[in-house]
């Protein structure tokens, strides 16, 4: 006779006695085991993505219990943040387990689209490099925030430039992500000297001093009258007109020009 009979999966002992009593077994014991029966689900209810909450794959039994038999299909696995991770099956009824081959299930949390607006897309010249800057618009979770990462600044001035904002929150992607944008020249004044001269008979021109150019730049002033560099002989009323060599730079209009006079010499008195 065997006693020690079990239904749930687990680990035993059975127990064999003789019937007649002359005789006993030399190993009455044996130890045995039952397994759980193997049951199989399906997953569904991916991909997510990024909202601050958790997520996970759902689990629905699909395998068969025995009559009477209940079991609740628990997820483990949940996360939050984007990226691509592996959900985990198992049974609440230790007669049961999950089969191997749909016990896992990979899945994604995508990225969050936002938008943002752009500013400063046309910053004047500084010597330093510049790009327009993005504020978030929509999309964003409360309680995030978001900073960028630029690429594509620039330090000349200069039209047609583009730069690139890139979220440094990893759950978030810019869908706006791209941004035309200029530098404009700075605007310098130039200060006027010598502006009246007397006739020489040499080519005279008034002197033009820059006013506003950033330090460890090198920007070189021209000075012509009437067309001509090196300036004019003849008394006369001229408009002397300033250019530089700098594209970084432009030139106020209203100190750009003056008015420049040649006087002929004071006659000198005749010898008694």
């Amino acid at each position: 006779t065997v006693t020690g009979a079990k239904t749930d999966a687990g680990t035993y002992t059975a127990t064999a006695t003789s019937s007649n009593p002359n005789y006993k077994f030399s190993n009455p014991t044996t130890r045995f085991t039952i397994n759980p029966k193997e049951i199989t689900v399906s997953w569904s209810n991916t991909p997510f993505t990024y909202d601050g909450q958790d997520h996970a794959p759902v689990a629905t039994l699909t395998g068969t219990l025995y009559s009477g038999d209940a079991t609740t299909i628990n997820v483990s696995g949940a996360k939050k943040n984007a990226g691509t991770y592996t959900a985990t099956a198992t049974s609440s009824n230790p007669n049961y387990k999950v089969s191997t081959a749909t016990a896992t299930q990979s899945f994604t949390i995508a990225k969050r689209e936002i938008t943002v607006s752009w500013s400063n897309t046309s910053p004047v010249y500084n010597r330093s490099n510049q790009h327009p800057t993005a504020t978030v618009s929509s999309g964003l979770v409360s309680g995030d925030s978001v900073t960028f990462t630029y690429a594509g600044a620039q330090k000349n001035a200069g039209n047609g430039y583009t730069a690139t904002a890139t979220s440094a929150n990893s759950n978030y992607v810019v869908t706006n992500a791209t941004c035309s944008f200029s530098i404009q020249p700075k605007t310098i004044t130039v200060s006027w000297s010598n502006t009246t001269r007397t006739y020489t008979g040499g080519a005279l021109k008034p002197t033009a001093k820059l006013s506003g150019v950033i330090s460890g730049d090198n920007v070189q002033v021209t000075v012509s009258v009437g067309g001509s560099t090196s300036g004019k002989t003849a008394v006369g009323t001229y408009t002397a007109v300033a250019t530089i060599n700098n594209s970084n730079y432009v030139l106020d209009a209203n100190t750009s020009t003056v008015t420049f006079t040649i006087v002929a010499q004071a006659p000198k008195g005749k010898k008694g």
